[in-house]
């Protein structure tokens, strides 16, 4: 599987899955906290993917790689939906 599929993959995924799992705590439903989990997980194979994506770069200087890596790590979703549309493009271009 190439390294692009496993971000778009792992991301999507992810996302759908926090999204309805937060919504089957917040409704007390089954199996809530097992998609939290499976989400949590997928998205730290996006972390690491898109990490060692960005850090492999020759074309971003490394004050903007460090700002991708944090970004990715504190503010996972949002920072992922940015560098999926439009920061890939300039990273790996």
């Amino acid at each position: 599987m190439k390294q692009e599929q496993i971000l778009i993959y792992s991301y999507t995924v992810s996302f759908a899955a926090s999204i309805i799992g937060a919504i089957l705590k917040i409704m007390h439903g089954q199996g809530g906290e097992t998609l939290i989990i499976i989400s949590l997980l997928l998205l730290l194979v996006f972390i690491i993917t898109a990490s060692r994506e960005v850090s492999a770069s020759v074309k971003i200087p490394s004050s903007e790689k460090s700002m991708w890596i944090i970004g990715f790590v504190c503010m996972s979703l949002i920072a992922g939906l940015i560098y999926l549309k439009q920061g890939r493009r300039r990273v790996i271009g």
